[in-house]
């Protein structure tokens, strides 16, 4: 476990990130990735999302660090060029968050997809919402 002390958790004493545990030195118990969902037009880190990021990077900490991919995607609302940059700005406030814990940046590769690859149709809001998204994988 992440083991130098961190305001982002010590601001939420009742996330199970403050629990002690016993954890194998292998990434092989845990998801090899993570998806973190964004509210329409926005680039902001919920918090839903910021809970299942810190067990993202809790579950990295555990081990040696690893290459990561942060891709970025939107849903079809607004010009193709506004949603890559969109997606843009999600993976770079994914990457700061994770650096700022101390994730070491070179580590770290950021696609920004934009809505080329949603997950379920945009003709519905629930649709959109689900393809306003960050991907987190191990590499």
């Amino acid at each position: 476990m992440f083991s130098h002390s961190n305001p982002l958790r010590e601001a939420q004493p009742h996330s199970p990130l403050a629990a002690t545990t016993d954890q194998t030195s292998s990434l092989e118990h845990y998801s090899q990735s993570t998806v973190l969902y964004f509210t329409n037009d926005s680039h902001d880190i919920t918090a839903d999302a910021m809970q299942k990021l810190l067990i993202f990077f809790d579950q990295l900490a555990s081990t040696s660090w690893q290459p990561i991919v942060i891709a970025g995607h939107t849903d079809s609302s607004n010009t193709e060029d506004y949603n890559i940059n969109l997606a843009k700005r999600r993976t770079q406030s994914v990457k700061a968050l994770l650096t700022g814990l101390g994730y070491p940046g070179d580590y770290i590769i950021e696609l920004a997809k934009g809505e080329s690859q949603p997950v379920a149709t945009n003709s519905t809001a629930s649709g959109r919402q689900l393809n306003r998204r960050v991907e987190i994988q191990i590499k």
